[in-house]
């Protein structure tokens, strides 16, 4: 893998994605919610227990600096949702490099 840590940050599959943790609200009803908004490509439910709904939602293309988290939270706002945690992945290096790993055992002569 070359390029600088960011770099490789950047190609991680959750990079630019945000992660959101509301309390007391169902998945299905926030990705529904979330999914409404014309930034946003899909949404995925990473977890839900103990009363707290994860999810995870997609850009549809490399948003501006902080758009899509604050589209997000204008909606937790509007919505009442009682949000845990919002934030914008950067990526994950354990991943990208798992990737690679995976690629090149996949494929054993590339």
């Amino acid at each position: 893998a070359n390029g600088t840590p960011d770099e490789l940050k950047a190609k991680s599959d959750v990079a630019g994605s945000v992660s959101l943790k509301v309390k007391g609200g169902q998945a299905s009803a926030i990705r529904g919610k979330l999914e409404a908004l014309p930034l946003l490509g899909k949404t995925t439910t990473v977890e839900e227990k103990a009363g707290v709904a994860w999810i995870r939602a997609f850009p549809k293309d490399k948003p501006e600096n902080g758009e899509v988290a604050s589209a997000i939270s204008a909606t937790a706002a509007k919505e009442g949702w009682e949000v845990v945690e919002l934030f914008t992945e950067r990526g994950r290096l354990d991943e990208v490099f798992w990737n690679i790993t995976q690629s090149d055992t996949k494929n054993p002569n590339s």
